[in-house]
């Protein structure tokens, strides 16, 4: 009898055997491999890989000239060039996946703005000192934004501390304010010198750099000496500089008696010890404008030796008509004969800053009545007051009729042998004016 295993079941049909896969057939799903990456290689034609390239490139550029002429902070010009490499680095790195939701180019480009802007703003916060010597023995000195910044005298040498972002908000403009000691046989009672419109690239492009802002004053040109011994450019600031304060409307109704009050507190404080308080008279008054015209300038007639009263009165006044040169006739009404004479001669005055607020403010009046009176000033002036005085009567000439004209036209040839070059010059474009 043959044996039989009884584990089998004759009835249980058997798998047929597995049959070969035809060529040409896919292998089951849990066997695929991974799909093949895009393509590496730039898309020239995409817009969005261009406009990458170009801001990426523009950046690296700027950085690299704010590196090379020191025209900014050492390490915002690293970060800059930095910046434009991540955006073109990321541009040719992603176009790979540029349709993934559309955040790879964006944002690389977006972190690296980010960057920029997150660093510049830190950077606002350091500090940097500032250090003037030279002249300064004995003087004091004041430096202003918005607001004052904090110095101490150290003798021989003044040092301020100044906080980057504390300068942003100045319309990039500052303030020196120099009083030297008034034992000095070249300097007045009360006189100070006044260093404005300073750019405030002057000291901004040295905060992060981890060195000390080195002035000089020197007293005797009047002059700041930066770094490298260049002169550091300052004002009174002028029109295409700066827009000036923005002035209060004037509404005169039923206040007269208020403002009275209130401007003769702010020309008395025109000769105040304190320089921040002298500033603020100054704004104030030409903030108030009109109703401040006559009492500025008999209050200057009846303290016409005092140096801060003629300064004050003269940088309130141009800083009102820069904002009001329509109404010019309507202030030169206000203005008498003996008005224009104590401002035609502080325009010939031998102090930079008096004659050039004075002759800003009668060259913008071009009022005909000051014309005689700077003619009759002209020969005693120095040279740059001369020069000044000119200006004055520029200003002046459209209004002179063809008589005047004539006289005037006369005068200035006389004055052709005795003036520089540069005051021949500006005779010669004023009487080419006459004859327009």
């Amino acid at each position: 009898m043959a044996a039989v295993d009884d584990s089998s079941d004759s009835n249980t049909p058997k798998p047929p055997p597995e049959a070969a896969p035809e060529e040409g057939d896919k292998p089951p799903a849990a066997e695929s491999n991974p799909p093949a990456m895009p393509e590496q290689l730039p898309r020239w034609a995409d817009p969005i890989f261009r406009a990458g390239l170009a801001v990426g490139s523009g950046l690296f550029v700027i950085g690299i000239i704010c590196q090379t002429f020191n025209l900014i902070a050492p390490t915002l010009s690293i970060l800059i060039i930095c910046s434009g490499l991540g955006i073109i680095f990321g541009a040719f790195g992603s176009t790979a996946v540029i349709n993934y939701k559309g955040f790879v180019i964006a944002g690389v480009a977006a972190v690296s703005i980010a960057l920029l802007l997150v660093v510049d703003w830190v950077m606002r916060e350091s500090l940097l000192r500032l250090e003037i010597d030279g002249d300064v023995r004995g003087a004091r000195l004041d430096l202003f934004g918005d607001t004052a910044f904090p110095g101490a005298d150290h003798g021989q040498r003044f040092e301020f501390y100044i906080i980057g972002r504390s300068v942003a908000g100045n319309r990039d403009r500052l303030t020196l304010v120099v009083t030297p000691p008034q034992t000095e046989q070249r300097s007045q009672p009360g006189r100070t010198i006044e260093f404005e419109c300073i750019p405030a690239t002057a000291i901004t492009r040295f905060i992060g750099s981890g060195r000390t802002l080195q002035w000089r004053f020197d007293a005797d040109r009047e002059v700041l000496i930066g770094v490298e011994g260049k002169t550091i450019r300052s004002g009174p600031c002028l029109d295409d500089e700066d827009d000036g304060p923005g002035f209060a409307s004037l509404d005169l109704v039923g206040t007269a008696q208020a403002q009275d009050g209130d401007i003769g507190q702010l020309l008395a404080d025109l000769e105040s010890d304190s320089a921040a308080v002298r500033r603020a008279a100054r704004e104030k008054l030409a903030a108030i404008g009109e109703a401040a015209v006559v009492p500025m300038m008999d209050y200057w007639a009846s303290h016409e030796d005092s140096y801060p009263v003629r300064l004050g009165v003269s940088v309130a006044m141009t800083e009102f008509l820069r904002d009001h040169k329509g109404d010019r006739r309507e202030i030169a009404s206000l203005l008498t004969d003996s008005h224009l004479r104590l401002l035609a001669a502080a325009a010939g005055d031998p102090d930079r800053n008096l004659r050039i607020y004075a002759s800003e403010f009668l060259y913008d009046l071009g009022d005909k009545r000051v014309v005689p009176i700077a003619v009759d000033l002209f020969p005693a002036a120095s040279d740059d007051g001369r020069y000044n005085l000119l200006v004055v009567i520029r200003g002046a000439v459209p209004d002179l009729n063809a008589q005047e004209r004539e006289a005037l036209a006369v005068t200035l040839k006389s004055w052709q042998g005795m003036v520089g070059p540069n005051t021949q010059k500006l005779i010669a474009t004023v009487m080419a004016d006459l004859v327009a």
